[in-house]
């Protein structure tokens, strides 16, 4: 059984806060049409993958942890649009996106890798973590939601859904 979250436009915001634009993450937000209460809102995962819902070609299934209502959640999602030719579009989007993500979480591994090869090499304590606290305030990006080769694009208009829990 599935819960409705809304009907609304569906985005893919990137983190403004990072100073390298090739380490700005990306997360999905969806507000719910007439309240612009938030019903989405996760960061893109590399790993995980869109799949068809049932066969339908407007429609996409997958998991995430969710923190539209302010606390980890984590679910099954599914998001259907108008016309296939819209959930093509996001799929596209979605999948440059994983693309994008997996290419800063490489960039951090091998950051890590060589502060610990620096930390080691000194033989001092850990260097102060430079991140911060920039992916917290992710919310706070440009939306975009099918990518132009430079990540920035319209909301595209959804309906999502999350299995609802007994």
């Amino acid at each position: 059984m599935w819960k409705e979250r809304g009907t609304g436009d569906l985005t893919m915001m990137r983190d403004t806060l990072a100073e390298d634009p090739a380490m700005r993450k990306i997360r999905l937000l969806m507000r719910r049409e007439q309240t612009l209460k938030t019903c989405l809102n996760h960061f893109v995962n590399g790993a995980v993958e869109l799949t068809e819902n049932v066969g339908s070609d407007r429609s996409w299934v997958w998991s995430a942890v969710d923190y539209a209502d302010g606390e980890a959640d984590p679910c099954s999602l599914a998001v259907r649009f108008a016309n296939s030719d819209q959930a093509a579009k996001f799929k596209t989007a979605y999948d440059e996106a994983r693309q994008h993500m997996d290419n800063i979480a490489d960039a951090e591994g091998a950051a890590e890798e060589e502060e610990e090869a620096a930390e080691a090499e000194a033989g001092g304590a850990p260097a102060a973590d430079a991140e911060g606290d920039a992916t917290a305030a992710a919310a706070t990006a440009d939306a975009s939601a099918t990518a132009d080769g430079n990540g920035d694009a319209a909301p595209a208009e959804a309906a999502a859904a999350s299995p609802a829990k007994e």
